[in-house]
């Protein structure tokens, strides 16, 4: 009795080794490769991984690898409609016309480092995007903000190999031109809210009028309907 208890025993453990060695070689080979992505992704050399600060996004951050051929066309998500043909048209030529200075630092940038100049552009659209439907003439503050906001960037990176004295000089620079930057924007928040004040009291207006016109608006509508004839906004 015993032996048979053992015999079924041993049947069943083999079954369950066989099972076990199947499972190994069908999974081993998937971990193996899944190690082998990841050790590819943080060592391979074709990934270049520029040294920055934090939070500057792609060519700043350390942790952040650019890696070549994603370009805009590829991008998913918010930024997957972003042009960077169109946006570096409209950052060059705004920066051109009021900074000059700026405008050659940038093109050198752009035969220098094409992934710090990328970044620029992206960071300098975005911030002329704060002045769409504003006057023209705001344009050189704004201009003065992308510069700032690239020193900022580009102290930052030096703050972090600089020695103790030099760390509390650039660390004063920075907030300097935080500052400045700061005022800017301000100013560009206080026309904007200045714009919508405005358009809000050209409603109220409006609304008013039609208040006042209200039975010729509404005879005006009964006629269109009653002739057929195309209905306008009323």
């Amino acid at each position: 009795m015993n032996n048979n208890m053992n015999n079924k025993k041993e049947v069943c453990m083999k079954k369950m080794l066989s099972v076990v060695g199947m499972l190994v070689v069908i999974l081993l080979p998937v971990v193996v490769n899944q190690l082998v992505a990841e050790e590819t992704s943080n060592g391979d050399p074709a990934v270049s991984k520029p040294v920055g600060g934090p939070g500057m996004g792609p060519g700043f951050g350390p942790n952040r690898p650019f890696k070549p051929g994603i370009g805009p066309q590829k991008m998913k998500g918010a930024r997957a409609g972003f042009d960077l043909g169109i946006a570096e048209d409209k950052v060059l030529d705004i920066i051109k016309k009021n900074d000059p200075s700026l405008y050659n630092k940038v093109s050198d940038l752009k035969k220098n480092d094409p992934v710090k100049y990328d970044h620029f552009i992206r960071m300098a659209f975005n911030m002329f995007s704060m002045t769409k439907d504003l006057d023209a003439d705001v344009d050189k503050d704004i201009t003065r903000a992308v510069s700032l906001e690239w020193d900022t960037m580009e102290l930052s990176q030096k703050y972090q190999n600089a020695t103790d004295n030099e760390k509390t000089t650039i660390k004063n620079e920075i907030k300097s031109k935080l500052n400045e930057i700061f005022d800017i924007r301000t100013k560009i928040m206080e026309l904007r809210v200045k714009k919508v004040e405005n358009h809000l009291q050209e409603l109220k207006s409006n609304l008013e009028e039609r208040k006042k016109n209200k039975d010729a608006i509404v005879n005006e509508r009964l006629e269109q309907i009653l002739e057929r004839k195309k209905h306008l906004n009323w």
